[in-house]
């Protein structure tokens, strides 16, 4: 009796099991894909082009947008880090700016000026013009952000502590000048190395070898009534760029993967959840214990948070996204991607090549100037097997339901088991802007087959209309710069 298999990808990337083991609506992979935030639908990533004419000499290790006003004139710049040097774009070509202490800084924007924490004699100012060091800051700060109309920062010479600036002010630090010295978890031997806000309280990570603490500092009203609360004994983030605050939640990477920190109504008013990074968690955990870098960038018009682990070869860009869970992208050209921005509606990456890219509609990543590759894609499904041992035949009648984006051509593609020997069931064209369709599998109906898939046919590349394994994972590959929304891949399959 036949039996009929519907996909349905919402559920992202599951590594949690093995692919046998994951649900029917969770993917096995999932290359260069995202869950459209306007649709909600997977799709291949849009393409990128090269924005700037040459590359710098050394990868591009942090974006970020740097906004404001220079007295009545609103200003906008898009700024990078390379080489332990700080950038801004003009036009096509990088203008230099300043030498840092760090090769990966943590950054803010606050008052029309970038503050820059790079393990220097203090923070840095850029406004626009000039980067100065700012007198009484806190000294060799890793960690800097936006609180409350203060900046809160850390101090690698006295780990213990946080320091707040004066209110609206970014170069006053001093208690005769309104600014704050606050220890977060005095004594605990551990080094403060991270923040984030939830609310009214600012989030204070600190970690060491061997001993993980996120605090909670409640900032509302006068500072007589601050106070600080252990949130987590076991948790922290790995690093100042691995927290991020977004909506109602903390979102952190530690040495346990992905998780979150969100309101509750029980004690302590905050709680851990670390369940919702689940399918990735045994992942990342190998991640962290061999990436140099790790970071959390929001982009907004993903819709998504995107995780990256670099170093230690490493080259690991993923996205989140709070509705539907993780995918991975990769460039076509198959080097790093290390950061993202969004910047006046456009997103920014920064390549280990030196060239910074701006993502785009069409399926071509342009890796150089004029040098561009076809955008692929992968979405690949669970495993379906037997409880029994028995063979999985292919019956007629299997659908693939998709909305086109971008013209080009798609496979339809089945693995016997979990080996790398797929067979090509079908290839289909697209035309941009098409309806969605339903498209069969075959130009004739697939029908029982007579003979399994072996050792002998790995990697055939042939369409097929007759097909059996003791297990069939589907999988649908995009190429020659094809992008599409994936609805749903029905099968219907019978044991023999």
């Amino acid at each position: 009796m036949a039996v009929p298999l519907v996909m349905t990808p919402v559920a992202g990337v599951d590594k949690s099991a093995s692919a046998a083991n994951i649900s029917e609506n969770a993917l096995s992979r999932g290359y260069n894909v995202y869950y459209d935030p306007g649709t909600s639908k997977l799709s291949t990533r849009p393409g990128f082009k090269c924005v700037t004419a040459s590359a710098l000499p050394g990868g591009i290790n942090a974006l970020c947008h740097f906004g404001g006003m220079a007295g009545a004139e609103p200003f906008s710049y898009v700024m990078c880090v390379s080489a332990g040097k700080l950038y801004k774009l003009n036009g096509v070509a990088w203008e230099e700016v300043a030498t840092l202490e760090s090769n990966n800084p943590q950054i803010v924007t606050f008052n029309s000026k970038l503050i820059i924490a790079d393990s220097g004699e203090g923070l840095k100012a850029y406004d626009g013009t000039t980067v100065s060091t700012l007198a009484g800051s806190p000294t060799k700060p890793t960690a800097v952000k936006e609180v409350n109309n203060r900046l809160v920062s850390n101090s690698e010479d006295m780990p213990d502590y946080f320091f707040l600036s004066a209110a609206e002010n970014h170069d006053k630090w001093t208690a005769e000048d309104g600014g704050y010295k606050i220890p977060a978890g005095y004594g605990d031997g551990l080094k403060v190395n991270g923040f984030a806000t939830l609310h009214d309280k600012l989030v204070v990570s600190k970690s060491s070898s061997d001993e993980k603490r996120l605090y909670g500092v409640s900032l509302a009203g006068d500072a007589s009534a601050w106070s600080t609360i252990l949130l987590s004994a076991e948790n922290a983030a790995i690093g100042p760029h691995a927290i991020k605050s977004l909506g109602n939640a903390v979102y952190y990477i530690d040495t346990d993967g992905f998780s979150r920190l969100f309101p509750t109504d029980t004690y302590g008013d905050v709680a851990v959840d670390s369940e919702i990074g689940f399918t990735m968690a045994s992942e990342f955990r190998r991640f962290c214990r061999n990436a140099e870098t790790i970071s959390l960038t929001w982009v907004p018009s993903l819709g998504a948070l995107v995780c990256i682990f670099k170093g230690g070869g490493l080259k690991e860009f993923h996205i989140f996204n709070p509705r539907h869970g993780f995918t991975e992208w990769e460039a076509a050209d198959f080097k790093g991607l290390n950061c993202v921005c969004e910047a006046g509606g456009k997103i920014y990456l920064g390549s280990e090549s030196g060239y910074l890219y701006e993502m785009h509609t069409a399926g071509t990543d342009e890796v150089a100037p004029g040098v561009a590759y076809n955008l692929w894609g992968v979405t690949r499904f669970k495993l379906f097997e037997t409880s029994n041992g028995k063979d999985l035949f292919l019956e007629a009648g299997t659908k693939v339901n998709v909305d086109y984006i971008t013209s080009g051509s798609y496979n339809l593609e089945v693995y016997a088991g979990n080996a790398e020997n797929k067979v090509l069931l079908q290839s289909f064209d697209t035309v941009s802007g098409s309806a969605q369709q339903e498209l069969y599998d075959a130009d004739t109906s697939v029908v029982d087959a007579t003979y399994g898939l072996d050792s002998s046919t790995s990697g055939q590349d042939v369409c097929r209309s007759k097909f059996r394994g003791k297990g069939l994972m589907f999988q649908l590959r995009t190429h020659s710069g094809c992008r599409v929304a994936v609805n749903s891949v029905c099968a219907s399959v019978r044991e023999v």
